[in-house]
């Protein structure tokens, strides 16, 4: 179930990550954010498995945090509900706009950690590599230098425990010696990537590379889907449907038909990947091809 929208062409993967992402910002309506918070932790724990729910609870804190300190730092708002010892008040306002605010961080990361599961480096250069291959080149050595740097961190850090450099005075100069030398050979790492890849002839005109991926007629209709889904959804927004307000008092605008309309459409954009799951797993259960 979870690998069928993982069977389409990577554009159609890159575009729908694209396309929820920007509607997730654009919406502050507490239902809109509902279905893109449901969406993306419903995927992220189909993707993941039990594997998810350990780092969709550490997004818990963060989110408190963003609230917190949206209410520490910020003090508009009609709604007084505790004056500091400095005159600044705490308002009921600032406390949920802060929680709002928190639901979006929390969403966009759960939607990013979805799209670096589905959107592997090959899927990714995939798009990318034609037409802009020196970016995509260097897109994706940044994204493979943090968790490579992470990596190399803890083997240096294991071979520094097996030494026996564990000791309290020496602990603090040990780390900084590890971190020093993983980021060295981390970005000596990088330039030895990018010889290589001159050395192949790669950027050159008239190369061309190999793709496993071929776009088919199911994709060019997801994709068309797609498109629709996210002007209706972005029309919607642009004509003032679904507005949400926190400044300087909370006004909330009630779900019109054409607001219900919208948010239907949102979520079933933002569900597509289950609902294509869904669809392929009933496919298969008719005896039909998946």
């Amino acid at each position: 179930m979870k690998t069928a929208f993982l069977r389409c062409h990577p554009a159609v993967n890159l575009v729908y990550f694209l396309a929820v992402a920007v509607l997730g910002l654009l919406f502050l309506h507490p239902a809109f954010l509902a279905v893109s918070l449901t969406a993306a932790l419903s995927y992220c724990l189909l993707l993941e498995g039990r594997r998810g729910v350990g780092r969709i609870a550490a997004l818990l804190p963060l989110q408190a945090a963003v609230m917190l300190l949206n209410t520490g730092f910020a003090h508009y708002g009609v709604t007084p509900l505790y004056t500091l010892p400095g005159g600044n008040r705490i308002t009921l306002e600032a406390i949920v706009f802060g929680a709002v605010m928190g639901v979006v961080v929390i969403t966009m990361l759960l939607w990013f950690r979805c799209f670096s599961l589905v959107v592997t480096e090959d899927r990714f250069f995939c798009v990318l590599g034609k037409g802009f291959p020196y970016l995509s080149l260097l897109l994706l050595l940044i994204l493979r230098f943090l968790p490579l740097l992470q990596q190399r961190l803890r083997a240096a850090s294991e071979a520094n425990r097996a030494l026996g450099a564990q000791q309290k005075p020496s602990r603090l100069r040990v780390a900084a010696a590890a971190l020093s030398g993983t980021v060295s050979y981390t970005l000596e790492h990088a330039v030895d990537t990018a010889d290589v890849m001159r050395a192949r002839g790669f950027g050159l005109r008239g190369r061309r590379s190999y793709a496993r991926f071929r776009f088919r007629t199911p994709d060019a209709l997801l994709l068309g889907a797609i498109l629709l889904g996210f002007a209706a959804v972005l029309c919607a927004r642009l004509c003032g449907v679904a507005d949400a307000g926190y400044n300087p008092v909370i006004a909330i605008a009630p779900l019109t038909p054409a607001g219900l309309l919208a948010l239907t459409a949102y979520a079933l954009l933002c569900f597509l990947p289950q609902l294509c799951g869904l669809t392929a797993l009933l496919r298969w259960q008719s005896g039909g091809a998946v």
